[in-house]
């Protein structure tokens, strides 16, 4: 079975609730008080995608402006990035743009729309009765730049798991066919592949 690594990195301004999905995601609890996050927060999830295995490394990162001369750090070799706001606050959609421009500007991955590696994403679905944000609006910002959109909800879950089950199908999709048959492990820190023999090989 071959196995592929990919770095996806999580942006959005506070309070948007990166980390709750992010707990949801990985752990599948809501935490409705989750602590700001400061600097950045790493865990794996693995996906099974076409009998082989896609281990994403997702990077929570500060959503707070007295942090964002730290956070492109983490972002700047990241193969795939999931930009969230709140469908509640209007402030927090406009500022999809900042972080939009912030990747185009720090990763040439995003560089080029239509990729399929850049997720715009609504949270709080189920707040729904206080949404400022038409879902159709933002589908239609995310069509313009090239990013794929969703909806999810932390708190219940709804829409989290298929998020980065498509974000794990995107990155496989990458990928070659005939190179799958090896380990391949895309290394942030230098941006670039490194093919390794599968240890069961």
């Amino acid at each position: 079975m071959s196995s592929i690594t990919g770095k996806v990195v999580l942006l959005g301004n506070s309070g948007v609730g990166k980390t709750s999905v992010f707990t949801r995601c990985i752990q599948d609890v809501f935490q409705p008080r989750a602590s700001a996050t400061v600097g950045s927060i790493c865990y794996f999830k693995s996906f099974l995608i076409e009998s082989s295995t896609v281990k994403l490394e997702i990077w929570d990162t500060a959503g707070m402006e007295r942090f964002r001369g730290i956070t492109y750090m983490y972002y700047r070799h990241a193969d795939a990035a999931i930009i969230f706001f709140d469908i509640t606050s209007r402030d927090s959609f406009q500022e999809v743009k900042f972080w939009v421009n912030e990747l185009r500007n720090n990763n040439v991955n995003f560089i080029a729309a239509n990729n399929n590696l850049l997720s715009i994403v609504g949270n709080k679905v189920d707040l729904t009765s206080q949404r400022e944000v038409l879902r159709d609006e933002a589908y239609q910002y995310a069509k313009e730049e090239g990013a794929v959109y969703y909806e999810c909800s932390a708190m219940s879950g709804q829409g989290v798991q298929e998020l980065f089950e498509d974000v794990a199908q995107n990155i496989f999709n990458k990928f070659d066919p005939d190179i799958l048959s090896e380990t391949v492990i895309i290394n942030s820190q230098e941006n670039f592949r490194k093919k390794m023999k599968c240890c069961n090989k």
